[in-house]
This record gives structure tokens, sequence and C-alpha cells, in this order.
């Protein structure tokens, strides 16, 4: 016959080495439980991205239909370094009217000396050129033999184009108040001048002669498009 103290013992024991076993099993239990939870909440998100593209692209696809693709081109908000067309931007004006569109070249100084830079720098405010001594690049594309000992040629290093671009997409309003903008009207009132703008690697396609600035802001507004961008050469009437 078995005791007390013995039953008290057995029921201690075992019931000791359920509860034992649980606490031995908390922390693995918990860990299976976090895991799961982490999975789970992955699985939802992921589905979640995936309905939210679906619905993005169905509004597109509406949009489109009801007003046209190009109209809904301009509805869609489009950030500028995505839609960056990459134009260069080059100008070829008389060396003795530099100075009247306030270009003067950046000097550096070394042992009390001026030293011009390699290629020259040349500025206006904030906005930065790179002189060519080398015209024969443009020449080939005017088909004429522009005189080195009186043009000079400058390529825009600035990130304005940039923002002109952009804002000739988006905001027409703030177009005309562009610092480069601004800067380039001032080449229409030299006697003579012809502008490049093209993107890497394209043709000239369209060349114009103009007679004013509101001719000259058009003309570069147009050929900015992103629906249709121009590759052109815009010079004095």
């Amino acid at each position: 016959m078995t005791s007390g103290k013995n039953i008290k013992k057995m029921i201690g024991t075992d019931v000791g080495n359920k509860w034992g076993n649980k606490a031995n099993n908390k922390p693995l239990l918990e860990y299976n439980l976090q895991f799961l939870g982490v999975k789970y909440i992955g699985l939802i998100m992921e589905r979640l991205n995936i309905i939210l593209i679906h619905i993005s692209i169905y509004l597109n696809i509406i949009q489109t239909e009801v007003v046209g693709l190009e109209e809904n081109l301009h509805h869609i908000i489009i950030k500028e370094d995505d839609y960056n067309m990459d134009f260069l931007l080059d100008i070829v004006i008389p060396k003795d009217e530099i100075k009247k569109i306030d270009l003067e070249e950046q000097l550096v100084e070394w042992d009390g000396m001026l030293f011009s830079q390699e290629p020259a720098r040349f500025i206006s405010k904030n906005l930065v050129f790179e002189k060519l001594t080398n015209l024969k690049y443009y020449s080939d594309i005017l088909g004429k033999n522009l005189d080195e000992q009186k043009y000079s040629a400058f390529i825009y290093k600035g990130n304005e184009l940039s923002e002109l671009e952009f804002l000739a997409n988006n905001f027409q309003g703030d177009f005309i108040r562009n610092s480069l903008l601004i800067f380039l009207k001032k080449i229409v009132r030299l006697s003579s001048f012809y502008l490049f703008l093209l993107r890497e690697d394209e043709k000239i396609k369209e060349r114009y002669e103009i007679e004013n600035e509101e001719e000259f802001c058009k003309i570069l507004q147009e050929s900015l498009s992103w629906i249709k961008p121009k590759d052109i050469v815009i010079s004095k009437k």
C-alpha cells in the first residue's frame, strides 16, 4: 500500500516534470509564434503592395481612355530626375561681345598670380560654362566655317537646364523666370549668335532664325517638350 507521502511525492514529481517541460518549451513556443507572426505580416504587406500597383495601373488606364494619352501625360506627376532628357546646351557668340552678356572668366590664383583653368571656365552669377577652342564641330553642323578669331564657343555645365526642361513641361508660368533662360535671352541682343540644344548622339533636326526674345523663348520651350523633344539650332536673322 502506498503511503500518503509517496503519493504526494509521485504527484509532485509528475506535476513538476510536466510544468518543467512546459517551462523549458516556452521560449521555443514564443519564437515559433513570433516567426509565424512576422511571416504572416510579410505576406499581407506583399499582397497589399500588389493590390495598390493594380489599382494605380487601373486608374491610369481609365484616365487614358477618358482624356486621351497625351492629356493623361500632363496629369501624371513625374519627378524631374526620373524624366530628364539629358539635353546639352552650347552657345557660340562673338568674342568682342562676351562682356555684353555678363560672362566673365573664372581665374585661379597661384603664388600671387592669376591663371586660366583648363578648360577655361566662365561664369555669370551662378551659371557655369566651359570654353571650347575648336569650332570645327559647330562648323560641320552649320555647314559653314566659323572664324575662330571672331567667335567663341561655350558649353553649359550647370543643373539649371534640367530645371528649365522641367518647368517647360509642368509649370510654364515659371519657365520665363528661370535663371538660365534670363541669361540666354541676353544673347538675342548680340549682333549674332548660335545656340545648339541637342541630346547626346542626336542630330540637329530643326533650324530657326529669330528676331526677338519672344520667338526665342517659344522655340526653346517647344524644343524641351517631353512628348516631342527637338534637337535644334537657333540663330539671329
